[in-house]
């Protein structure tokens, strides 16, 4: 039987052994540093919050950083994953050395009252993996991985109080899900069938349907915003690029060469354009790219860490682990004329950024 735990999924959480967590990142593989480059106009100032990864003398935790200010303040330990659509708590993923060996545990963070401390608030109960949580379009509930009763299969946990559910049962595993725009649609990986392929099937039950049958790996499937297509990373032979198709599976369209070497992906609110992490001849650099020809739009150097980009919610500018002065730092890079603004500073490495998508004034996270 072939072993089908899919690698990308241990490097986005890091996945551990006793104490220490080690950030899956090679400098050395970044091309040149990433200095801020200097705009023709002063530029907008960006606002919102976003989440972060800072790892430092063998922990990583979660950090906030208010992007009008800069202000940072840490969160508890753990990764967070893809931002609430309410816009009211961070989702995290923490991991444990217990007497029962490595467990992690999935969980929310909501703002405290004032003078109180981040309470982390779990969703599911804890097995040896729980990954690449998606939240629902409504915010109602969270897909995610578990090995709680299979080698890796994928649950549903509703936002408030209830019992996660069962949503696959495959022997090989089920990865990478995410929910569609209207709810309805779960797409995701599975190596059920021999390589790893992408599958769609309806979030209320029923059979999975097999969307992809080109001989190679397919894996992180994303939903553009609108729900007309998917995109995902595709192995051909030795190339790793991203690709689109219709829901179905037909009329693929393969971005390349700008997405050639392609480690992570995301795509802009608008659907218009994918900011791509990619390693190229150089070393690792992010490109923004139109999401229907390929054409690159903008780019900068950045730190090879499998974790996708993070736009921020007016599509202005994306955020990423960026090489400053040997060290990995959250940085933006804007799209309008590719200026690239570095956010973060201090002891560690920061990667992993999170666009947090927030309500207004007084805001939560």
């Amino acid at each position: 039987m072939r072993e089908s735990r899919p690698p990308w999924g241990e490097g986005r959480l890091a996945a551990h052994r006793g104490a220490a967590v080690i950030l899956l990142v090679a400098l050395g593989a970044c091309a040149t540093e990433a200095p801020a480059v200097a705009p023709a106009e002063p530029l907008p100032p960006l606002s919102g919050a976003a989440c972060f990864v800072r790892e430092h003398d063998g922990a990583a935790t979660t950090w906030r950083l208010d992007l009008a200010t800069g202000a940072t303040s840490e969160l508890g330990p753990g990764f967070p994953a893809a931002p609430d659509p309410l816009g009211q708590v961070v989702l995290l993923v923490a991991s444990e050395e217990t007497a029962e060996g490595h467990r992690e545990r999935l969980c929310t963070v909501s703002q405290p009252p004032a003078g109180g401390e981040f309470v982390c608030a779990a969703l599911a109960p804890a097995a040896e993996f729980v990954r690449n949580p998606a939240w629902s379009p409504d915010g109602s509930f969270v897909v995610f991985e578990s090995s709680a009763a299979s080698f890796r299969d994928l649950w549903r946990a509703p936002r408030g109080d209830g019992e996660p559910t069962r949503l696959t049962d495959a022997p090989h595993g089920s990865f990478d899900p995410a929910v569609s725009p209207d709810g309805t649609t779960l797409a995701f990986v599975s190596s059920r069938e021999g390589d790893l392929e992408l599958y769609t099937q309806p979030i209320a039950g029923g059979e999975a349907a097999r969307r992809t049958l080109a001989a190679g790996d397919d894996r992180a499937p994303a939903w553009r915003p609108d729900g007309a297509r998917l995109a995902w990373l595709a192995t051909r032979g030795e190339r790793v690029s991203v690709v689109t198709a219709l829901p179905d599976g037909s009329d693929v369209a393969e971005l390349s060469p700008e997405t050639d070497g392609a480690i992570a992906f995301s795509w802009s609110p608008d659907g218009r354009r994918l900011a791509v992490l990619r390693s190229a001849a150089t070393g690792a650099e992010l490109v923004v790219v139109d999401a229907v020809r390929g054409l690159r739009l903008a780019g900068a150097p950045a730190v090879a860490a499998n974790a996708p980009p993070a736009w921020m919610p007016g599509g202005d500018a994306v955020l990423f682990a960026a090489p400053v002065e040997g060290a990995s730092r959250i940085a933006a890079l804007r799209t309008e004329g590719g200026a690239v603004q570095v956010l973060t500073s201090g002891p560690g490495a920061d990667w992993l950024p999170r666009a947090a998508f927030v309500r207004g004034a007084g805001a939560p996270l």
